[in-house]
Order: C-alpha cells, then sequence, then structure tokens
C-alpha cells in the first residue's frame, strides 16, 4: 500500500512481480497526493518492478482506469457492467454474497461469492484474472471462491443475540462507506443502523466527502445513524437534511456504544464503518460487553 508518491515504486522494484492488479482509484489518501490523477500517478508506480510483457490485471469499471492505454505489458481489463477480457453477467445479489457467471479470457464459470457487494463482486474478478494468467482453470477458482471468508475488520460478519453487525473498521473512504452502505441496505433486518466514524486522508475535499455519505445514508435507507469523530458531524447534519430521521453524534467510545446497546432490538443491522484512526473496534468491544458476548 501507500500514502505518499514514490512508496509504490519501491515496494515494487523489491517483489519483481511477474503480475500486477489495480482495483480502484478513489479519493483515499488526496490529502498527501492532492488529486485523483496523481493517485493514478502513484498507483502505476506498479510497473516499475513488473517485468516487461506481463500483466497489468486492472478495474475497467472505475472512471480513471477505464481508459488505460498502456505500452509494454499485457493489459486485461475486468468488468461487471460490460463485456471485456474478463467480465460478469447474470448478477444475482443477496444479503449473503452474489451469484454470477463469468468470462475469464474466453473461459466460462459460474461463480457463488459468500461477500455481499458489487465491490466484492470485481475483486472476485481480479483475482479469477491473476489465477488464469498463472494456468489456474476457472472451475477450481470458482470454486475456491465459495470458501471465501473477510479477514479481521473487513466487512465481517457476526450475529449476537439476533442482531446482525457488519465489522467494517479496518479503514475507510468515500468509495468504501458507500460500499457497505449498500450491503446494509440489502440486508434482510427490520432496522438498518449506520455507525460511521471520520474518514482520513481526505484534504480539501474531507468536508464534502462527509457531507456527500449523511446524503447517502438515506438514500440507503440507514433508520438510526451514529457518527464518531469532528469531521463525521458534517455527515450527521447532512443526513438530517437529507430526512433520517434518528441521528446521533459522538466523541467518546463508551457512550457511543452504551447509548447503541439502549436501543438495539433482535433483527436489527448494523454496520460499524470508519478510518483506522477512529478505533470504531473500541466501540463493537464495548458493545458486545454490554451484549454478554
Amino acid at each position: 500500500g501507500m500514502n505518499h508518491a514514490g512508496e509504490i515504486s519501491l515496494l515494487s522494484k523489491i517483489a519483481a512481480s511477474d503480475a500486477a492488479i489495480i482495483t480502484n482509484v478513489g479519493v483515499t489518501h488526496i490529502e498527501n497526493l492532492g488529486s485523483r490523477e496523481n493517485i493514478l500517478k502513484a498507483k502505476l508506480e506498479i510497473l516499475d518492478g513488473l517485468k516487461e510483457g506481463s500483466p497489468l490485471i486492472i478495474n475497467a469499471d472505475n472512471d480513471m482506469l477505464s481508459g488505460l492505454d498502456i505500452k509494454g505489458f499485457r493489459l486485461i481489463r475486468c468488468s461487471m457492467e460490460k463485456k471485456a477480457d474478463v467480465y460478469a453477467n447474470n448478477i444475482i445479489e443477496t444479503a449473503e454474497g452474489s451469484y454470477f457467471l463469468v468470462n475469464v479470457l474466453g473461459e466460462k464459470g459460474s461463480v457463488k461469492l459468500p461477500a455481499a457487494g458489487r465491490h466484492n463482486i470485481i475483486n472476485a474478478l481480479l483475482a479469477l484474472a491473476a489465477g488464469k494468467v498463472f494456468d489456474i482453470p476457472v472451475e477450481d477458482m470458482c470454486k475456491a471462491l465459495q470458501l471465501y471468508e473477510p479477514s479481521g475488520m473487513r466487512q465481517r460478519v457476526k450475529v449476537v443475540k439476533g442482531i446482525t453487525f457488519i465489522e467494517d473498521c479496518y479503514n475507510a473512504s468515500p468509495d468504501s462507506v458507500n460500499a457497505s452502505l449498500s450491503v446494509l441496505k440489502n440486508m434482510t433486518v427490520k432496522r438498518r443502523i449506520a455507525v460511521l466514524g471520520d474518514m482520513l486522508e481526505l484534504g480539501d475535499i474531507a468536508v464534502s466527502a462527509h457531507e456527500s455519505i449523511g446524503k447517502s445514508a438515506k438514500d440507503n435507507n440507514v433508520d438510526i445513524l451514529f457518527t464518531y469523530g469532528e469531521l463525521s458531524k458534517n455527515t450527521a447534519r447532512t443526513a438530517i437534511d437529507s430526512g433520517v430521521s434518528e441521528v446521533y453524534t459522538f466523541d467518546s467510545h463508551d457512550a457511543l456504544a452504551e447509548k447503541l446497546y439502549s436501543i438495539l432490538r433482535s433483527n436489527d443491522g448494523v454496520l460499524v464503518k470508519g478510518s483506522r484512526g477512529m478505533k470504531l473496534e473500541n466501540v463493537l468491544n464495548k458493545l458486545y460487553d454490554l451484549l454478554g458476548e
């Protein structure tokens, strides 16, 4: 990973890899890099250590990558939205995951992916492309994807006393928060509760980015919104203006957990999402203690 120019170049030269993947170009680390164009330049440093003619696998649904034209490497485009070198079709999304057909460089297969959200579909396509260039049969990869389990605090689903928690507090950016809110929206629950912390390293767009998440909360049918941190107060304000009926702001992990505990009911769905510096796992740990977990 990186948060400054030059970091991926160094890592790429150390790794001297046989293939590379660029999953996305969003606004994460824009505070340090200044623009999405500079973020793209930093991510393309992955080519510095990539052997000439090697595969560069990209998300062709990303607006910054879709028109990419790179000489000297084998460019492999992956898409959920159109035919590409690797693409998905007949996509069926559920609260538990997704089902879809794939065409991987001409070899077809079907995938049952136990991870919700369209962002996980494109991640699966990128992984399938990588496996294919190393001659792994598509059928074998499709079977392996059925065994996928999220690690750490990355969209891990946990059910406690009839309440479904989405533990997604490893990190956060506008794109990833919107993706997680979409997962929450698609859950089969009675009430949708979002606990959102500050998104860091957004520089000049920090306020507007947090405001946009407030509107997104309403668009994704959030019933109750909790925010943690100073920047997320902008999210709370915009959510109220957009029509989210119940909104709370906090600067204390324990106070947030205690308030959330007091209103929880069986069949609620709770998303917990924020940047690493917000340490929202502390909210979850306190909450689980209160629930006797």
